[in-house]
């Protein structure tokens, strides 16, 4: 996928992209959305105000062809849609045809538009380092090879250079997060395996994490935690090819407030 066209390479700046994880939640209406916004509207309004997005609802079920064709006519062509694997090949580690093969043809109509721009596979706490899990993604990488393929650990015992080596050899994107300071979750550390720097911000709510449900995800980032970040990814960002932030602290709308504030950052050039 090429995201900036036939024009000379753009700066850093113009190749971050900035989103959130999802968009369509009732919770948005009036933090985010206008009152009165139907659900059937709400990406019409996101897709004015953020240059990407994550789909998440691909995680708890295949959509039809024909619903992401819908979606995706609702953006510009060439508009990045980072796509969630779904649970089956993540959690349950399934890989038959059925599902694999009906999430292939889920995102064909995002791809015929420019707008595939990578398939985001979120692995649980519990999918721990060993040569299985290793072999694993390997091929589940082999069989989604069309498309950029982003991998989220929850364990910090992802966090090895033999394991980032295996990634870059695989042709694998490690994605870097930022979640609560909690033992056994991931440092806030960002690195790349590719030529993509990928960040996804899940909030710090230390208390509420292990409890799951929605109330992981409330966390509103202040303005000098998201500096902090910039500072972090600043280097990282001058060499990647494009870099990706999402926020998925989806309480309330927090995720679309904090990510108005990172544009604004990125805008004001801060950093």
């Amino acid at each position: 996928m090429n995201l900036f066209g036939d024009v000379d390479t753009p700066g850093p700046i113009e190749r971050t992209f900035v989103g959130t994880s999802g968009y369509s939640f009732q919770d948005w209406i009036g933090p985010f959305y206008p009152h009165g916004t139907p659900r059937g509207k709400m990406f019409d309004y996101y897709v004015r105000r953020f240059p990407c997005v994550e789909i998440n609802a691909s995680y708890y079920r295949i959509l039809p062809p024909s619903v992401m064709a819908q979606i995706g006519k609702k953006a510009p062509e060439g508009y990045p849609f980072i796509v969630k694997a779904h649970k089956s090949l993540t959690h349950d580690r399934d890989e038959s045809e059925d599902h694999i093969g009906a999430w292939i043809a889920s995102v064909q109509p995002l791809a015929e538009r420019n707008q595939m721009a990578g398939v985001l596979a979120q692995f649980p706490y519990s999918f721990k380092l060993s040569q299985n899990s290793l072999d694993y993604i390997a091929r589940t990488r082999e069989r989604l090879s069309d498309y950029p393929y982003f991998a989220e650990f929850r364990h910090v015992g992802w966090m090895r250079p033999d394991v980032f080596n295996f990634l870059r050899e695989n042709r694998i994107e490690f994605v870097s997060v930022d979640e609560p300071p909690l033992q056994g979750l991931l440092p806030p550390t960002p690195v790349m395996t590719g030529d993509t720097l990928y960040v996804r911000f899940h909030g710090r709510n230390t208390e509420h994490w292990w409890g799951g449900g929605g109330d992981r995800y409330d966390y509103r980032y202040s303005k000098a935690e998201l500096t902090e970040w910039l500072t972090k990814i600043k280097k990282l960002r001058e060499r990647a090819g494009t870099t990706f932030l999402f926020f998925n602290n989806c309480h309330e709308g927090q995720a679309a407030d904090n990510a108005q504030t990172m544009l604004a950052l990125l805008e004001g050039g801060s950093t």
